[in-house]
């Protein structure tokens, strides 16, 4: 099948409505007009079905039927018209062109698209009953053959020389070994996640088919799991670097900003040079998945090319920083033990600080340190007769969750939580805590203390706890002493201070605690603390 609609993220909608394998249909190309249309199948000529919109730039899904009829460029497919105009003259004018069926956008919804799809189907076994597509049996191949992938990953080349040979043979008996290029993409894991990893992946993988696809990229990709991708692709056509390197930075932020769009999920991949032996395969890889690893140091949202390479640190110098890192732990822990919260709390920072001014290229390196830690305030907590277990983030493994961090920022959040949640437990007495929350208002605390820092308010807060604005707000003052907005405030301006003490930078500071505008957090922090963002990150370093 293919999708004709000049609006991405219909495309992308209209992937997902059903689930078209059940009916064994495979979506293998989408086009922006009626002359993209026309372009692919004047190629390829074995499309059995066409969901095309009515009003497209260039060339329009009625001039599309009539080309198709007066040409005869390929086999008659089965036609779907989709269009926001319900006008009868139009309607009819489709189906004398030889539409199957005609669906209005507003009244598009999965049962109506089985019942259109299934009759499509229908039209289809009549024409051929034993007709099996040229698409279909090449995409067949290619799932089979992008099990390659995966094995020549895991694999040593220099000691299983045979196997590695065998395995790079066969990925370019499928997609050649002009311009090779190895990529690895990393998706942003949800903390809640929203949507299954299954339909992530499907999400994930149509993206990449349908725009390579376009593009006419040869390509093979193993999806490692619901957040990692490796994808081998070539450029045959290309015989520049400068051209090779334009069409895959399109292709890749094409890939990236549809993902972003339709999953609202932050994308970040690792582009390798380009090579033209079967030998380099690895190499590529092995350069991509270095280059993906900026992530952890860097955050999500971009793409990485060899030219944003870490220059690797001196060994010395590197010893020696890590040395500095374990001195200041033991005397975290010593200030942790006593009951001044301001002491450790300032030494905690003084610790992030150290880590982020001297990340490496390897975050093995930090999260080694990072661990180093978490077994120093793990002795301290077994020593006050607790485990991971009973404190109120209920952790189990904590080394485990250093491991899989995604990002350096992520993992020092959590630690900062994990160290509260410590103190917590081991210096604040059951009598002294506050009394409990009714039911809404614990649910909307819990809800505040994950997600302040996105847009969230009040109205969406009641909505999730299944109460009406007024109660909660009035609810909320009564059991937590200020208002709702107050305590989102609260939370955004305590981690916005942080942000301030590691020095990053206001406009970004405003980006990750939830405000749209520098100017109006700059009123909001100043209101509440007496400085300016500005003023304040001076007083700290002149504190330090």
């Amino acid at each position: 099948m293919m999708i004709v609609d000049d609006e991405p993220l219909l495309r992308l909608a209209l992937h997902q409505m059903i689930p078209w394998h059940d009916f064994n249909i495979q979506i293998v190309c989408e086009a922006n007009d009626g002359a993209e249309a026309i372009s692919f199948l004047r190629q390829h000529g074995d499309i059995d079905v066409v969901i095309t919109d009515i009003k497209m730039p260039k060339m329009s899904g009625i001039d599309l039927l009539r080309e198709c009829n007066a040409s005869e460029i390929c086999k008659p497919p089965v036609w779907i018209i989709l269009s926001a105009n319900s006008d009868y003259e139009i309607v009819r004018h489709t189906f004398l062109l030889g539409a199957l069926d005609y669906i209005v956008k507003t009244e598009l919804d999965e049962e109506h698209l089985i019942r259109v799809v299934t009759k499509a189907i229908q039209t289809l076994k009549l024409k051929s009953t034993q007709r099996i597509s040229h698409v279909e049996a090449n995409e067949w191949g290619r799932t089979k053959t992008e099990q390659y992938i995966s094995k020549l990953i895991h694999i040593n080349p220099e000691v299983e020389k045979f196997e590695y040979d065998q395995l790079t043979a066969r990925i370019c008996e499928s997609i050649g070994e002009v311009n090779q290029v190895a990529a690895v993409m990393c998706i942003k894991r949800q903390t809640e996640p929203w949507m299954s990893d299954t339909k992530k992946g499907s999400i994930v993988a149509q993206t990449i088919q349908t725009v390579l696809h376009s593009m006419s990229i040869p390509f093979l990709y193993d999806r490692q799991d619901a957040d990692n991708y490796v994808l081998f692709l070539t450029l045959p056509e290309e015989r520049s670097w400068s051209a090779s390197r334009y069409k895959i930075q399109f292709a890749f932020q094409l890939i990236k900003t549809r993902i972003e769009q339709y999953m609202n999920m932050k994308v970040s991949i690792g582009v390798s040079d380009t090579a033209n032996s079967r030998k380099d395969w690895r190499r590529l890889y092995d350069q991509a998945k270095q280059l993906a690893a900026k992530i952890y140091f860097e955050g999500f949202g971009r793409i990485f090319y060899p030219e944003h390479a870490h220059v690797e640190q001196d060994s010395t110098k590197l010893t020696a920083q890590k040395e500095e890192i374990k001195r200041i732990i033991v005397d975290f822990i010593r200030f942790f033990s006593l009951e001044d919260k301001l002491a450790w709390e300032h030494k905690l920072e003084q610790i992030m600080k150290i880590i982020v001014r001297n990340k490496g290229s390897d975050p093995l390196v930090t999260k080694e340190v990072l661990a180093d830690f978490i077994w120093g305030i793990g002795t301290f907590l077994y020593q006050k007769g607790l485990r991971w277990d009973e404190l109120d983030c209920k952790i189990s493994y904590p080394f485990e969750a250093i491991e899989n961090s995604q990002t350096l920022e992520d993992t020092l959040i959590w630690l900062r939580q994990i160290c509260h949640s410590i103190y917590s437990a081991t210096h604040e007495s059951r009598n002294t805590r506050d009394e409990p929350n009714s039911l809404p208002v614990l649910k909307a605390k819990q809800l505040v203390d994950s997600h302040y820092r996105e847009n969230i308010n009040l109205s969406f807060i009641c909505e999730m706890v299944g109460v009406s604005e007024s109660y909660l707000s009035k609810q909320f003052s009564k059991e937590v002493g200020c208002t709702f907005v107050q305590y989102v405030t609260n939370h955004r301006i305590e981690e916005s201070k942080r942000l301030l003490r590691m020095n990053m930078k206001i406009s970004d500071i405003c980006e990750q605690i939830g405000y749209l505008n520098p100017e109006h957090f700059s009123r909001v922090f100043k209101k509440a603390t007496g400085y300016s963002p500005r003023a304040y990150r001076g007083k700290f370093r002149e504190i330090v």
